[in-house]
This record gives structure tokens, C-alpha cells and sequence, in this order.
């Protein structure tokens, strides 16, 4: 690499050209052969609206 180029968050620098652009991410459930399986979820779903917060007072965790 030449001196005075740094790869940072997708950009060259001192350019700043896109060299990589990620328009969608998709996540899949998969079972421990690594063969997708069904997650339960029919209709668009959010990080806040899924994610277990654990209760750290009692060890309990609380789904939503």
C-alpha cells in the first residue's frame, strides 16, 4: 500500500472513493449444519420490538 493511504469504513483514502457499498442485509436462522430453518417471524420485525432484555437482579430473562 502506498504511503499516505489508509483503508477506513469502506472509503480510500486521501480520495475518499466507495469501494464497497452494502445496499441489504439479510439474516437467516440456521441449525447447527448450517442449513436454514424458520425463525418464527411472518411480518417485518424490529431490534426493539425482539430483543430480550435479561434482568440482572433475579438472572431472569423477559421477552417481548
Amino acid at each position: 500500500m502506498p504511503a499516505g493511504t489508509e483503508i477506513r469504513l469502506g472509503r480510500i483514502r486521501p480520495r475518499q472513493r466507495r469501494i464497497l457499498t452494502i445496499e441489504k442485509i439479510v439474516f437467516v436462522s440456521l441449525d447447527d449444519d448450517g442449513v436454514p430453518t424458520p425463525h418464527g417471524y411472518s411480518e417485518i420485525t424490529y431490534n426493539r420490538d425482539r430483543m430480550p432484555t435479561e434482568r440482572i437482579a433475579t438472572g431472569t430473562i423477559r421477552l417481548p
